[in-house]
């Protein structure tokens, strides 16, 4: 039986590349998929085999001056209402017979219901659950800026009413729809040892792990790690999405005396011309995060979960220092399960980097805990097991429509 699925996600690093190596292992073993996403990842959806169909460059931006969930939400689900007759169009075309999507797309969603289309949902970061115990941190993204928020919820529920009013979708309680439970088969791409919580959530909730594949991500040939003293390797990254220039001023001004080896993503949104950095120090836009992290001693994370992830796999320790969201629960995480230190960034000198950096590359405790967990991680299967989910998932629901 020939099957035709559609993919929907939102443009992130952390959202979409976790997918890349189970869609290029669905598309190896015959199934066609098709990749809704922005312009930005076409090169690295092209590259694991889909097909892939643009989405508007402005479907989602986060920087500095948003970092708000409510807000994020808001302008989620806004832009749903602008393109869900476009989505729709895309579906009806494409004559699907499955979708896949992100936790965080709800145009994909609640089409699917409206549609009646066999949906398997995939958390990017934790399954999440209302009874499950956050960060004060966490929860309060939500309320710090109150003026933002009262603003953001207004305009997230006037959004969501019209969707209803004007494209009959099925009404949902939409805070829970876009930060609680989900029914259906729901993918989550990270172990169970390492999901807060694992008792809350029921057999539809699957732990497939993290899907790490070399071969499904775009590596740099230009970019070499030159260490021919063997110094202890330090990677640095604050994401794709939110890094402050003052930061990046106090990591070098850390390790600028030190007798470390330190590669520093930047992000696209800073220039490294703008920075003074000694011979030890590298700044780059760009950084094949998997080989470095393959050669790292010390990984120094915002804890974005697809980055915890990848640290956590080739077991190195990890200095976490969150920003917003789902990143402080990562960071909660890591601590108890003793894979590494969470840093207060509001708070941090160079001198407390330095000082955390030095103690937690020693660390024998955390060392021996992060073997353990990446045994854990791999062993719950990866791309391969989510694959096996989604074919099965596959043939059980869409021949019994068929």
């Amino acid at each position: 039986m020939s099957v035709k699925g559609i993919f929907f996600n939102i443009p992130g690093y952390g959202h979409v590349n976790p997918t890349l190596p189970m869609v290029k292992e669905l598309i190896a073993r015959g199934e066609q998929i098709d990749y809704c996403c922005t312009e930005e990842f076409r090169p690295s959806i092209e590259h694991a085999g889909a097909t892939f169909i643009p989405f508007p460059d402005d479907l989602l931006h986060v920087t500095n001056d948003n970092v708000n969930l409510l807000a994020i939400f808001a302008d989620l689900i806004e832009k749903c209402y602008e393109i869900l007759p476009e989505v729709e169009a895309i579906i009806n075309k494409g004559q699907y017979d499955y979708m896949l999507v992100d936790m965080y797309t709800p145009w994909g969603r609640l089409l699917a219901e409206k549609l009646n289309l066999p949906l398997v949902t995939f958390f990017p970061s934790f399954a999440l659950h209302n009874k499950m115990k956050e960060p004060p941190d966490s929860k309060l993204q939500l309320v710090k800026s109150l003026g933002v928020s009262l603003k953001s919820g207004v305009r997230l529920y006037k959004f969501y009413k019209k969707i209803q009013k004007k494209y009959g979708v099925p009404s949902v309680d939409i805070l829970s729809f876009l930060n609680a439970e989900v029914s259906g088969l729901c993918i989550t791409f990270t172990a169970k040892e390492f999901q807060p919580q694992s008792e809350l959530f029921p057999s539809n909730y699957l732990f497939t792990g993290p899907n790490i594949d070399l071969k499904a991500r775009i590596s740099d040939p230009n970019f070499s790690i030159e260490n021919p003293e063997n110094k202890k390797l330090i990677y640095m990254s604050l994401g794709s999405m939110v890094v402050r220039r003052e930061f990046i001023k106090t990591c070098i001004a850390a390790f600028r005396a030190s007798d470390f080896l330190v590669i520093l993503n930047i992000s696209k949104y800073l220039d490294a011309s703008d920075f003074e950095v000694p011979s030890n120090i590298t700044l780059c836009n760009f950084a094949p995060q998997l080989e470095i992290l393959s050669k790292a001693d010390l990984f120094i994370t915002h804890g974005g979960m697809n980055s915890a992830h990848e640290g956590i796999y080739f077991e190195v320790p990890l200095v976490v220092l969150p920003q917003f969201g789902d990143q402080f629960l990562v960071a909660q995480q890591v601590v108890h399960q003793k894979l590494g230190i969470w840093l207060d960034h509001k708070k941090l000198s160079s001198g407390k980097l330095l000082k955390a950096a030095s103690e937690t590359m020693e660390d024998k405790q955390i060392k021996s805990r992060l073997a353990n967990m990446s045994k854990a991680l791999k062993a719950a299967g990866g791309f391969e097991k989510a694959a096996d989910e989604v074919q099965a998932f596959i043939q059980k629901n869409v021949s019994c429509q068929n």
